[in-house]
């Protein structure tokens, strides 16, 4: 009887001692769960290409189409009458400060105090 509360009493503290190492452990992952993981991430990772590729293609039709608007403005000045280098440079110049970005008001502010200055 006393042999048999003992074998029992080892057979808890060997089980206790079996958990308490797993977990001590890091969890691990069955190849299930990691395939699951890894086709979670690579869709992740295709959808973030997809984006990005439909972003370069609407700055492309973007770019595209200011050179179209640039192309019939020559055209159209080019009907009205023949068109001089300088005019041309004209609307390409007028064209290039619509597609940079506006000034800061501190660079503004410096702008007009140099102006005020002189």
């Amino acid at each position: 009887m006393m042999e048999r509360r003992r074998e029992l009493e080892r057979a808890c503290k060997e089980r206790e001692e079996e958990e308490i190492k797993k977990l001590q452990q890091p969890p691990q992952m069955n190849e299930h769960s990691r395939k699951i993981v890894v086709t979670r991430m690579s869709k992740l990772g295709e959808n973030m290409i997809e984006r990005s590729n439909k972003l370069i293609e609407k700055r492309r039709n973007v770019i595209e189409e200011g050179k179209a608007k640039k192309d019939l403005e020559l055209r159209q000045m080019q009907n009205r009458q023949k068109i001089s280098p300088a005019s041309k440079k004209m609307v390409e110049l007028s064209n290039r400060g619509k597609t940079t970005q506006k000034h800061s008001m501190m660079s503004r502010r410096f702008d007009d105090s140099s102006l005020d200055a002189s």
